[in-house]
């Protein structure tokens, strides 16, 4: 039996719940595997005292910026002294890797990383491919561009993998709060995965959904989006209505529009799984993920992240939606399949089975 020990933001932020949701859920199971798990919301004693330590970002996430970086580092490199240690990286796309983390773990694991490792030994402006590309290839510059992190050393882009997705938390509108009882009550009733999912269907009486936010303090960061809601015009409302009246939106939908905002995969993405529409989404071909519910032309429609091509997207989805339809229900039978059956917790558990072997083995 390997023993784990995953210190966590204790289900602070988002990307902390989704990091530590299929834990939760799949604890028991895991001991199948080999794995007795133990997840710990602050450092002590007995952290070491395990074969492999997971380290969640969000543990430092305000470390990097106030003058804590060296304390950081040096807190890092004892434990990693004294147990095989990973580091999961829960920022929010695949971009930037904190470089000086990398020589310190035996794997830097991020929910999204590029395809192409070697763009890591480059400098991106934001931080991210697609603020890069607004910037390169757009024009758009930041007023206050975010920190410039030092580019990885190539040699060790080997280390950076992939985990899992934000995919395995449940986003209806249920699952909201009983995560929030959750992180209070500790009852393990409480987390469960997503159980209702409305059919994929052409009577559906609203065209397009694309609720979302597009006020961000970078330029690079919002241009996508404030390009998407521009071209598409009076066709779309893009204000923000109440959570139980934007999940029945999407459930009266055809097409969701989905740009990417700090990260390439949003929340929304699997609110609209849930929802039975149609996402179309910027290309997601630079990214790899898992579970991949990305590709396009079969779980998700793509378009330019140019957005020029995205009206015209949009308006053939709408025309023929009887045959794009297909894509949604591929989409949400991909999606059901990964966080809420039997076949996907076994995967998921063998996934992160493989993850503890692999950080015992190097």
């Amino acid at each position: 039996m390997r023993r784990v020990h995953v210190l966590s933001d204790d289900f602070a932020s988002p990307n902390g719940l989704a990091l530590l949701f299929p834990l939760v859920l799949n604890r028991r199971a895991l001991k199948a595997h080999g794995v007795d798990l133990r997840i710990l919301a602050a450092p002590g004693p007995e952290l070491t005292q395990c074969d492999t330590l997971i380290v969640d970002s969000k543990v430092f996430r305000d470390h990097w910026g106030d003058g804590r970086a060296t304390q950081a580092l040096d807190t890092l490199a004892s434990w990693a002294e004294r147990t095989p240690t990973l580091f999961f990286d829960t920022t929010d796309s695949t971009g930037w890797v904190n470089a000086a983390v990398l020589p310190l773990v035996r794997g830097y694991y991020k929910n999204q990383a590029l395809k192409d490792r070697s763009l890591y030994a480059q400098s991106l402006y934001g931080g991210r491919a697609h603020t890069d590309y607004a910037h390169g290839v757009q024009g758009i510059t930041d007023e206050a561009p975010g920190p410039s992190w030092p580019p990885a050393d190539p040699a060790l882009a080997e280390r950076i993998r992939v985990s899992w997705n934000s995919g395995f938390a449940d986003y209806s509108f249920q699952g909201l709060y009983r995560s929030r009882l959750y992180r209070r009550l500790r009852l393990p009733g409480l987390l469960k995965p997503p159980g209702r999912f409305v059919a994929p269907g052409v009577d559906r009486p609203v065209a397009v959904s694309a609720r979302m936010s597009t006020r961000y303090s970078r330029a690079t960061v919002a241009w996508q989006r404030l390009e998407a809601t521009r071209l598409l015009g009076d066709r779309v409302a893009t204000d923000r209505l109440s959570r139980r009246d934007y999940l029945r939106e999407m459930e009266s939908s055809r097409v969701i529009v989905s740009p990417f905002g700090f990260g390439e995969i949003n929340y929304r993405d699997w609110e609209c799984f849930l929802s039975g529409a149609l996402l179309i989404k910027p290309d997601c071909s630079h990214m790899e993920t898992w579970p991949n519910l990305f590709r396009g032309n079969e779980t998700i429609l793509c378009h330019h992240w140019s957005c020029a091509d995205l009206p015209e997207l949009v308006e053939r989805a709408l025309t023929d939606y009887p045959r794009y339809v297909e894509i949604a229900r591929q989409g949400q039978a991909d999606y059901r399949r990964a966080v809420a059956s039997a076949e996907g917790r076994l995967a998921f558990r063998e996934r992160f089975a493989a993850i503890i072997a692999d950080a015992i083995s190097c």
